[in-house]
């Protein structure tokens, strides 16, 4: 996109032929304008005849062209925007995933996690007690040369990025707690409590400069879209932040008992290899003595409540499209029994 003012706009319309080829150089106005160019978007509009770029009401100070130069059809990037475009390349055709339709059902968890780090050696813990009286709750630690292994430039001081081991510890809690919900439900959101701001921050803005802290953000982001988990995270202060911090310290006992048989081993390193989609129904179902909250009824048995959910199983394509292969619709069991609808759409292009 290049831009120029209305008087340059002007001349150049004066000197396109009807298939909006320049026909002759207007270099001395506009480095780009030289013959045989070819605009071939003006303003948010794309053009492909004279009449196309004539009919056009343009407001801004400014017109900004897309213009193709058939003498030199591709461009030169530098290093960091040529890995910049690798990244969103294998991003977009990375895996298959998963997408619903349904907003996310809010449910009440108490759910807090947090991380202790000093020179060598980290260690994450944190809990999640459900409505019901269960719990799930995790703690490990990782050496100064287990972290190296996955990041060489992490440097020989673990504590100075605290902040990317509290948003691991974090991820932790969301699968512990995506690992203790039923498979057969739809997408669910809930709170998580941190004492540190900065990976506070990092999670909503979906943003970081820090190299440490975006290898904890990019999985955890595919992380909550596979798995239709989307944990608010917000801040507590570190004073009540007292089980998570106990579990991160190996402390005992507890000031909360938990059940050891509710403690769950996290895979870490695979966490953040980000593992490929899992979308495996076992059949299990809601305790009938587990409450959910939903927004609109309050508090709802949970053996009244399957969330009706539309699922869309395809790929993204190289060219950043979204092939649809199955629609999959789940309906609510006051509706019926079993309901499960499958629907083909072949080629469809999104």
């Amino acid at each position: 996109m290049v831009g120029m003012d209305h008087t340059t706009f002007q001349a150049m319309i004066t000197q396109l032929d009807e298939h909006l080829q320049l026909r002759s150089s207007l270099t001395h106005k506009h480095q780009s304008l030289r013959p045989g160019v070819t605009p071939c978007r003006v303003a948010n509009s794309h053009v492909k005849t004279l009449a196309d770029v004539k009919s056009l009401h343009i407001k801004s100070r400014r017109v900004w062209l897309g213009i193709f130069d058939p003498t030199s059809p591709q461009r030169k990037v530098d290093d960091e925007a040529s890995e910049t475009l690798q990244d969103w390349l294998q991003l977009l055709v990375s895996t298959p995933f998963s997408l619903s339709m349904c907003a996310p059902t809010w449910i009440q968890v108490q759910a807090t996690a947090d991380a202790m780090a000093s020179t060598s050696m980290a260690g994450l813990g944190g809990a999640a007690i459900f409505p019901d009286g269960s719990s799930v709750w995790f703690q490990f630690r990782i050496s100064l040369d287990e972290a190296q292994t996955l990041w060489p430039g992490l440097g020989d001081d673990m504590q100075k990025h605290i902040a990317a081991w509290e948003l691991l510890a974090q991820f932790a809690l969301s699968f512990c707690i995506e690992a203790h919900l039923p498979r057969t439900r739809g997408p669910i959101a809930c709170q998580q409590a941190t004492d540190n701001s900065a990976a506070d921050a990092a999670s909503a803005k979906g943003l970081t400069m820090t190299p440490v802290l975006a290898a904890m953000l990019t999985p955890y982001f595919k992380f909550m879209r596979r798995y239709q988990v989307f944990p608010c995270i917000t801040h507590i202060p570190g004073r009540l932040n007292i089980l998570a911090d106990e579990l991160s310290r190996f402390k005992e006992p507890l000031s909360t008992p938990l059940d050891s048989a509710a403690q769950m081993t996290v895979p870490w390193t695979g966490l953040l290899r980000s593992s490929g989609i899992e979308i495996t129904q076992t059949g299990r179902k809601w305790p009938s003595h587990f409450d959910v909250h939903l927004r609109e009824k309050g508090l709802l048995q949970s053996t009244d409540w399957v969330p009706p959910s539309i699922s869309f199983w395809g790929v993204l394509t190289p060219a950043g499209r979204l092939s649809i292969g199955l629609v999959l619709f789940e309906l609510p069991t006051s509706f019926c029994r079993r309901q499960l609808i499958g629907v083909f759409l072949g080629g469809l292009c999104l």
